[in-house]
């Protein structure tokens, strides 16, 4: 076995930014947001993403992909019901099913592409801003 059904209150943490990332979810229910860390102004600050992830979607890549380290903190943004699978035994699983494994990287590769597609639309966002802030430029 795998996986099993977790459940999250809101603002309870699935995992934090830079820990050893053990476990892959599934939303089944309600909303998780991706957060990190960034220095703004010399000073450490909390930035959650503009978006959050909800039903169906995938949230602990970093548990499938080397060096298997989340990137990003993820919590609950409301109460959220979730598919818990062990990460270590999936990639056993994936590595002695080539043919499987390749079709699920495949997916994962998606869900990567298109999260570095949304931060990076956010981060052109916040330059924007920035350059027209007449008190910041």
């Amino acid at each position: 076995m795998l996986s099993n059904e977790v459940t999250k209150a809101e603002g309870e943490w699935l995992f934090h930014e830079n820990e050893e990332a053990t476990k892959l979810y599934l939303v089944l229910e309600g909303a998780v947001a991706l957060t990190l860390f960034v220095y703004l102004n010399g000073e450490q600050q909390h930035l959650a993403t503009s978006h959050s992830l909800g039903k169906n979607e995938i949230v602990g890549w970093s548990s499938i992909i080397p060096p298997h380290q989340y990137k990003v903190g993820a919590r609950a943004v409301k109460g959220s019901r979730l598919l818990e699978i062990d990460a270590v035994p999936l990639r056993q699983l994936l590595d002695d099913n080539p043919e499987y494994g390749y079709h699920f990287l495949r997916q994962i590769a998606e869900v990567v592409s298109e999260r570095f597609m949304l931060v990076n639309i956010q981060i052109l966002s916040l330059m924007a801003d920035k350059e027209n802030d007449p008190i910041a430029g």
